[in-house]
């Protein structure tokens, strides 16, 4: 009888992977390793960021310490924190530049090959300093200032930074806002506010108010003269002169300006002392004569003797001249002066009369 040798069922059907499934298998196997790797990259880019930002804010951190500490930003990142420098993760290189009264400090890392920089507004932006989003600088222009300065801002491009404060100055001006057109046509900033920079560099122009100043009259003594109050550079219209018994005016001192000044001021009146005359009256008397004095108003001399006599007959010696009076007749209110006496002038011509007395023996 003949026997029939039977295949193992298992070895009929085992055989190899074709050249097509092997290829599949190889583009699986490389499409899997693709985005793990993509993946573990993603996550070392973020991990990466983070320190980077976190050092960044450390710096800045210092940065700021320094600039109170010593009234600026320091030279360079050697010399930050008291000549210890900036700190920083150890795979974290930094990269910093001074500009004027701004900063920009680059944090990168090699092995993750990214980097981000941050300037004194404290916005952190992608890439280096330098880069696409590099700063640009903001000119501050006084637009007829007469003094002063503000110093260029560095800003990067698309942050907003405050901006910095006006340093400028204009005699006879208040300070009021900056604008980006001369005339102040344009867009308009108010001191210390937030900016926007631009995709390139950008100036602001300070706009100005004029100030109202007063010019004050002290006159010493005469009619009051009314305070003028207007703009600075405006003309002045010299007012009335003041007046005063006795005295005419001769100026002001310091001398009326002829626009109004950048600040308040004062002006005092200057007088000249009129010059009266005392006129001596006999009063009754025969002969002789006084001379008349001049005297300026306020000024204090001795009065000239009385040089007349009486009378021209026998009894013209019997009377004595004792004292001047301001009437002819004495009587309650009368001033009266003796012989030689100090006479201060007052503030018109005056006429002083001779008082006679009789001898009680008379012969």
């Amino acid at each position: 009888m003949r026997h029939t040798r039977q295949t193992p069922r298992s070895n009929r059907f085992r055989r190899g992977f074709t050249i097509v499934e092997l290829l599949i298998v190889i583009v699986v196997i490389g499409i899997l390793a693709t985005i793990t790797l993509v993946a573990y990259n993603g996550v070392q880019q973020k991990a990466a960021a983070v320190v980077l930002k976190s050092d960044l804010k450390q710096a800045q951190t210092q940065l700021e310490l320094d600039r109170m500490n010593d009234g600026a930003y320091p030279n360079s990142k050697e010399a930050a924190n008291g000549g210890d420098g900036l700190r920083a993760s150890p795979d974290t290189n930094l990269d910093y530049t001074k500009s004027g009264t701004d900063y920009c400090l680059t944090a990168s890392s090699d092995r993750a090959k990214t980097s981000f920089h941050i300037t004194s507004n404290g916005t952190i932006q992608d890439g280096a300093c330098g880069d696409g989003a590099s700063t640009k600088a903001l000119t501050f222009d006084g637009n007829g200032s007469t003094g002063g300065s503000t110093a260029t801002q560095s800003i990067a491009s698309n942050a907003t930074a405050a901006l910095t404060t006006n340093g400028f100055a204009r005699s006879g001006y208040s300070f009021g806002s900056w604008n980006t057109a001369t005339d102040g046509s344009g867009t308009s900033y108010a001191d210390g506010a937030n900016y926007t920079m631009g995709a390139s560099n950008a100036s602001l122009y300070a706009q100005w108010t004029v100030n109202v100043y007063t010019l004050s009259f002290n006159s010493a003594g005469g009619t009051a003269v009314t305070a003028i109050t207007q703009d600075y550079g405006t003309a002045i219209t010299p007012p009335a002169s003041p007046t005063k018994a006795g005295y005419s005016f001769s100026n002001w001192s310091p001398a009326l300006p002829s626009t109004m000044p950048a600040a308040d001021q004062t002006v005092t009146a200057q007088w000249t002392a009129n010059t009266y005359t005392i006129t001596f009256d006999s009063n009754g008397g025969k002969g002789g004569s006084a001379a008349a004095q001049s005297l300026a108003t306020d000024a204090t001399a001795p009065l000239e003797g009385n040089g007349f006599t009486y009378g021209d007959d026998q009894y013209s010696n019997c009377y004595t001249p004792s004292y001047w009076m301001t009437d002819p007749v004495y009587e309650e209110g009368t001033d009266i002066y003796q012989l030689g006496a100090d006479y201060t002038m007052g503030t018109s011509d005056v006429t002083l009369y001779a008082k006679w007395e009789i001898y009680e023996i008379c012969d």
